[in-house]
């Protein structure tokens, strides 16, 4: 049961615990929590990275199949050591992901690369990631970004609907009341319900 509750612990990668409102972040330059808006900037520049792979691949393969989401779940998480500006998209230095990008790289040799092919390839993803980092850690802290903005719930008979911005997710009853009871079991309060609307769309969003 609290190996369960972790999917709410900071430390291992998944939506964090230690909330801050948007405006709070915004005064602190900084974003202890996802927030809806930016997990779904996150997921826009997640998907274009991914797109991006194939492309440097030449079409000669095609990404073995999870090779692109294992290479983002193996980096190290923000507040590490060697740590993102992002949670989940790279922005180190080379020579922190060396390790992360071999296993990629070996990866795609296996599927038909050339060494020297899937060297380049990794060499852009990272630019790439880099930038992608980079970019929302810009939008985290831009003081003209959403203030509040808390995800709509639809309860239904068997479950609900949790959506923000085109990005609809279907939860059965079960489901929802389990993620409930971890998220209270992790520390927080749920009777602060626009708050865990919001922790629930990130971790949704970033588990899709």
């Amino acid at each position: 049961p609290e190996k369960m509750s972790e999917i709410w612990n900071s430390k291992v990668k998944p939506v964090r615990s230690d909330y801050l409102p948007y405006s709070d972040a915004i005064n602190n330059k900084t974003i202890k929590q996802d927030h809806p808006f930016i997990a779904v900037e996150r997921r826009k520049e997640l998907k274009r990275l991914e797109t991006n792979l194939q492309k440097y691949c030449n079409n000669i393969i095609i990404v073995p199949a999870q090779a692109f989401t294992r290479w983002v779940y193996n980096q190290a998480p923000a507040g590490a050591e060697n740590s993102s500006m992002d949670p989940l998209i790279a922005s180190s230095l080379k020579s922190e992901l060396n390790t992360n990008s071999n296993a990629l790289k070996i990866e795609l040799i296996k599927a038909g690369l050339s060494e020297e092919q899937a060297s380049i390839a990794c060499d852009r993803l990272e630019k790439d990631s880099y930038e992608s980092a980079k970019r929302l850690s810009e939008i985290s802290i831009n003081p003209n970004g959403p203030e509040d903005v808390v995800p709509t719930i639809d309860h239904q008979q068997n479950g609900c609907i949790l959506s923000y911005k085109n990005n609809d997710f279907y939860l059965t009853s079960a489901h929802y009341n389990k993620l409930r009871e971890l998220y209270e079991r992790a520390g927080n309060n749920t009777s602060n319900k626009s708050e865990f609307r919001k922790a629930l769309f990130c971790l949704l969003i970033r588990y899709e």
